[in-house]
């Protein structure tokens, strides 16, 4: 018996969005009016650049467990020191630190996602959270 596919699950951050426009873009636009002139897509590599240290603390027990949002914030503060770039306000940093949750997709992916031509359900995934806090992502 041949099982029909209903829907499709696949990696979102980098395979569907340009991350590094996109986050230049959003930090251009909240830094910017506030007198920060940066080089803007290399403030938004060297926030990127925070992420694989940051999951390191975790997965060795020196940082406990937490959404991806509590990550970006803690290397937003590192990167923002980075670039000598003043406090922000809590409204500014929190909005910052969304940029993340509002990322472009590639100009491609609309028109060539599996599901935009066929009656299947598609999903992006990324690092997924439980209600109790636990991690969807392999262990």
């Amino acid at each position: 018996m041949a099982l029909a596919v209903k829907a499709l699950f696949f990696d979102v951050f980098g395979t569907l969005v340009d991350f590094r426009t996109s986050i230049a873009r959003e930090a251009e636009k909240i830094l910017a009016p506030r007198g920060v002139a940066l080089d803007w897509p290399a403030f938004a590599d060297a926030w990127r650049g925070e992420y694989q240290g940051a999951m390191e603390e975790v997965r060795a027990g020196r940082i406990p467990f937490c959404k991806l949002d509590v990550l970006h914030r803690r290397n937003l503060e590192l990167t923002l020191k980075r670039f000598d770039v003043a406090t922000l306000g809590e409204d500014e940093m929190g909005d910052l630190n969304l940029a993340w949750h509002r990322l472009d997709a590639w100009p491609d992916v609309p028109g060539g996602s599996p599901g935009s031509n066929a009656n299947i359900g598609c999903a992006g995934v990324e690092r997924q959270y439980f209600a109790d806090g636990r991690s969807g992502a392999p262990q």
